[in-house]
């Protein structure tokens, strides 16, 4: 379990969330730690804030080697599961465009 969760996804989801957020602008850091913390986590589950340092990046437009979430193996495990349903925070407040994982929000 810690060595893909507590190793790899680490790195990969910084990798994503510089992406997301600074490559292709669908949102902001602040809009999503608010889908976060709007989530509803399973209890005693709840992933914290993400720090601004994910969106250090070098010259040549690429996340800052070494960037990590910062989350522990439990939260990315919860993060992972609960992506496409947290998403819809997000979709409904028209900060994400429209995509196959994401359900209709109604």
């Amino acid at each position: 379990m810690h060595l893909e969760l507590d190793g790899i996804m680490r790195y990969e989801f910084a990798y994503l969330v510089y992406s997301l957020i600074r490559v292709h602008n669908f949102f902001s850091l602040p809009e999503l730690n608010k889908a976060i913390q709007r989530f509803d986590w399973p209890k005693g589950h709840k992933v914290p804030a993400l720090r601004a340092n994910l969106l250090q990046g070098t010259k040549h437009g690429r996340p800052k080697s070494g960037t990590t979430s910062g989350l522990s193996a439990s939260q990315q495990l919860h993060l992972a599961l609960h992506r496409c349903s947290m998403s819809n925070v997000l979709l409904c407040h028209g900060a994400l465009p429209a995509s196959p994982c994401i359900a209709p929000c109604i």
